[in-house]
């Protein structure tokens, strides 16, 4: 599991920042408050503000936060590019079948590439798992490392 993390961190043609924002709305969605700390000053590091962290960390608790197209509550200063990209993680996430609207599949085609996409939902599961991880197994709260 290690090198499949650590290609998370090193191989990727995403963005870090927009890593960092998958990994932040993914374990927000499944509760794993260990790793969402551990990836906050991960985050600053890359340009994510902390009112875009709490958005995030809203969007946890409300269903359909993001995808309903709004981006949120308020004006985090989310670019049209994470908006679609939290909609999208958000719309993986939540759905039964792991589908998306033909109309957001669209637009998160028309921004990222084929190879960013598999990236995206790749990433998205490797932190679904370490989040349930986290919570069934109860891993206790440790300090984050530094950036």
């Amino acid at each position: 599991m290690g090198h499949l993390g650590g290609a998370h961190f090193t191989d990727l043609a995403l963005p870090q920042k927009l890593r960092e924002l998958v990994i932040l709305l993914t374990t927000a969605k499944f509760k794993s408050t260990y790793e969402f700390t551990h990836h906050t000053p991960v985050s600053q590091a890359t340009g994510v503000t902390d009112e875009q962290r709490e958005d995030i960390g809203n969007a946890g608790e409300q269903k359909g936060y993001f995808s309903k197209g709004d981006g949120g509550e308020g004006n985090v200063g989310w670019e049209e590019k994470e908006k679609v990209l939290l909609g999208f993680v958000e719309a993986v996430i939540e759905s039964v079948d792991g589908d998306v609207s033909d109309e957001l599949f669209g637009k998160v085609k028309e921004l990222f590439s084929d190879r960013e996409i598999v990236e995206i939902v790749s990433l998205e599961g490797f932190y679904y798992t370490f989040s349930r991880l986290t919570t069934v197994l109860r891993v206790e709260m440790d300090e984050p490392s530094k950036v």
